[in-house]
């Protein structure tokens, strides 16, 4: 399991940067089921929650996501 918040206004086609286990990372929201680690490590999303707010106050999204997934498998 994978689980990461973005920004909420965070679309299909967009990126994000992160911090993952406390290094720099980019996150891309490829398709409707997939989010991509890195450009390298393809994710299957299994449940998007909206409406949370980040210690800002900021709205963000939060995405569950299954393990990696086979480039050649995925989405």
């Amino acid at each position: 399991m994978f689980i990461v918040h973005l920004p909420g206004t965070i679309r299909i086609g967009g990126r994000a940067t992160v911090t993952i286990n406390g290094a720099p990372a980019t996150v891309y929201w490829r398709d409707e089921r997939t989010l991509v680690i890195n450009d390298t490590d393809p994710r299957a999303i299994v449940i998007i929650e909206r409406g949370g707010v980040d210690g800002d106050g900021q709205p963000i999204a939060t995405f569950t996501c299954g393990d990696q997934v086979s480039p050649e498998t995925a989405f």
